[in-house]
């Protein structure tokens, strides 16, 4: 989650837009999707639902009538709790072992929690990293953009309460945006559950098999943890 990852700039060209208008405000991925659909004249109507969305078109910043929102909170998330066979990071590092440059990455991958669930906020003052089975980061941006100053534990007022300020923040994001339903029944019916794996699959479920070389017990896997197991 540091700023070398995931601060990356955002540069776009089309009709309409300012040429060398230079935008500050924090942005994110989703903002993209908005601002395309807005481009494109597509919006949710009261007539027409369409799609639950917690995202902003950034069109007013490449028509270069605003900055962007300086105080806006942006959100970031990755990382893993359970091992999941459908997005296996260690694979494309570790085929480059023993002298790739991605090797020691992909080995760490590979152990439980060796790339722990984290969640991120921030704006362009602060950014907190929460990692519930890891290590947590608070950073004073102002004070230290490089990010060398780990703050969460600080026992400072000032630190302290910024600290609880960005997790309730980040508590209302998830809170708002983690559990949302389809708002109209679909004519196609639901999908089929579970969604049935190929035999012979190594990183399909399958309690009977215990550790394997992979590294994590097979009761830590998300198919088995919901019921997907192979035949």
């Amino acid at each position: 989650m540091a700023d070398v990852l995931t601060r990356v700039p955002l540069v776009a060209r089309g009709p309409g837009f300012a040429r060398g208008h230079v935008a500050t405000g924090p942005v994110q991925n989703a903002d993209v999707l908005e601002t395309m659909l807005d481009l494109a004249g597509i919006t949710n109507t009261s007539a027409d639902p369409g799609w639950v969305r917690f995202a902003t078109s950034l069109r007013p910043q490449l028509e270069g009538t605003t900055p962007g929102d300086p105080n806006r909170f942006v959100y970031s998330e990755g990382g893993f709790f359970f091992s999941n066979e459908r997005l296996i990071e260690a694979d494309e590092c570790l085929a480059s072992c023993p002298q790739g440059m991605y090797c020691p990455r992909g080995q760490e991958e590979q152990v439980i929690n060796g790339s722990p669930r984290a969640s991120m906020i921030r704006n362009l003052t602060s950014k907190l990293v929460y990692r519930p089975t890891g290590v947590s980061e608070l950073y004073d941006l102002v004070s230290d953009p490089r990010e060398l100053s780990n703050l969460y534990a600080s026992a400072a007022p000032a630190h302290a309460a910024l600290r609880s300020d960005l997790e309730r923040r980040l508590l209302r994001w998830y809170a708002l945006t983690s559990d949302v339903t389809p708002t109209a029944v679909d004519s196609r019916g639901p999908p089929q559950v579970p969604d049935p794996l190929p035999g012979g699959d190594p990183w399909a479920g399958n309690p009977a098999r215990g550790a394997g070389s992979e590294g994590y017990a097979a009761q830590d896997d998300l198919m088995v943890v919901n019921g997907v197991i192979e035949d």
